[in-house]
This record gives C-alpha cells, sequence and structure tokens, in this order.
C-alpha cells in the first residue's frame, strides 16, 4: 500500500474527513500497515496508547479483563478508527484490542493524529462527536444489565 491508498482511507474516515489534502498525506506518509492473524493481539490493556489505529480490511474485538474473566466490550469494523480515545486522554490503553480473523490495520503515531486533528475545527468536532457517540453506544450497551 503506498500513501496515495492510505490518503484514500484516511480521508474515508468520518471524523478526519475535515483534515486538508496536506494534513491527510501527511498522516498517510507516515502511517503503516499492519496485518495481524485471528487472535493476535494489537495492544494489550494499560500499555501506553502511541498509536490509533484504522481498520483497512477484517475487524478487532475490543476486550476487558474483569475478575480473571474477558468481557467483550465491542467491535470494530472496516474503514473505522479505534484506539483515539487513550491517545486525546494520555493515558494507557483501556481495553486489549485482539484480531478477530485475519485484519490489516493502519497504524498513525498518536502525537501526528493529535497535531493534524487540532489544526482542523471540523475534524476536532468529528473527533468529540465519534467519541460521544461511542460513550452512548457503551452506556446503552450495558444499561440493561
Amino acid at each position: 500500500m503506498d500513501f496515495k491508498d492510505a490518503s484514500k482511507i484516511i480521508k474515508s474516515i468520518p471524523m478526519l474527513e475535515g483534515l486538508s489534502s496536506a494534513n491527510r498525506k501527511l498522516l498517510a506518509f507516515t502511517s503503516q500497515l499492519l496485518t495481524y492473524e485471528d487472535g493476535e493481539v494489537v495492544f494489550h490493556i494499560d500499555e501506553p496508547a502511541t498509536y490509533v489505529y484504522i481498520v483497512v480490511e477484517g475487524q478487532v474485538d475490543q476486550i476487558v479483563v474483569n475478575s480473571n474473566d474477558e468481557v467483550h466490550a465491542g467491535t470494530v469494523t472496516k474503514n473505522k478508527l479505534f484506539g483515539e480515545m487513550a491517545v486525546i486522554q494520555n493515558v494507557p490503553r483501556l481495553v486489549t484490542v485482539r484480531a478477530k480473523g485475519p485484519v490489516n490495520v493502519l497504524r498513525i503515531e498518536g502525537e501526528m493524529f493529535l497535531q493534524m486533528v487540532t489544526t482542523s475545527p471540523k475534524s476536532a468536532l468529528a473527533v468529540m462527536q465519534e467519541m460521544a457517540q461511542k460513550i452512548t453506544t457503551l452506556v446503552d450497551k450495558h444499561k440493561d444489565k
């Protein structure tokens, strides 16, 4: 995958579509395509949050360990961003993320992601809206339990 393909993927992400073409290209140029096999861990809970990821192909599961039991917290599918909440908050990872089948992800340096998003008011607003939606979905998912 070249940086033009990566730039197209980045542009397809709603929270990043407000970035200028130059900023999308910079994110794409500094990103890395990674492949994971089924069950392989992308990152573990409590690890430092240094990257954000975009699912290019496949899907990943978000897992929380609760009293030595694994609890499925959600699934991230194609063209969705994950890992951004811990990067934005500058806190360790809140979940473990594991490949659900073969998966390709675009890994973006967290500091570069923050720099690009904060230069675009439209993207900054989109990030806030996406994070609010993720929190709402999580609350709704656990409301009836």
